[in-house]
């Protein structure tokens, strides 16, 4: 307030005042927060792929099931054989968990990036014949 109020015109001069100053500063707000999200965003996006691992929810139980033990009969038996007994006990759980997440159309962006790259080197290779 640069000057006392001493009537109804200065009350109103120092509203509008106030009115503006607010404005001014519920934008300079918004920016710094767009700013930390922008900032953020590569974080958020590494957590959000992550969680794709993370978390198994899948509504058909006979499907869960029958995933479940091929790939425990897979993994464990042939392919982590030789594994030492953190990763043998592990990465059946991380595997399940992500072919439950595709399965159920929650990694649908993970799953599309992967087709866009396999689809990527097929036309690069029908046009390196040609």
């Amino acid at each position: 307030m640069i000057n006392p109020i001493r009537n109804h015109d200065d009350l109103l001069a120092e509203k509008a005042r106030l009115k503006s100053l607010l404005l001014v500063q519920k934008n300079q707000l918004r920016r710094s927060w767009e700013g930390i999200e922008e900032e953020l965003e590569p974080a958020t996006k590494l957590l959000g792929s992550l969680s794709l691992f993370s978390s198994k929810k899948s509504d058909n139980p006979l499907l869960k099931l029958g995933m479940d033990l091929g790939i425990d009969m897979v993994m464990r038996k042939t392919l982590f054989r030789q594994a030492g007994f953190l990763t043998r006990l592990g990465a059946p759980i991380l595997v399940r968990n992500l072919v439950s997440n595709l399965l159920d159309n929650k990694g649908a962006g993970l799953l599309a990036g992967i087709k866009s790259i396999f689809k990527g080197k097929k036309e690069n290779a029908t046009a390196v014949a040609s």
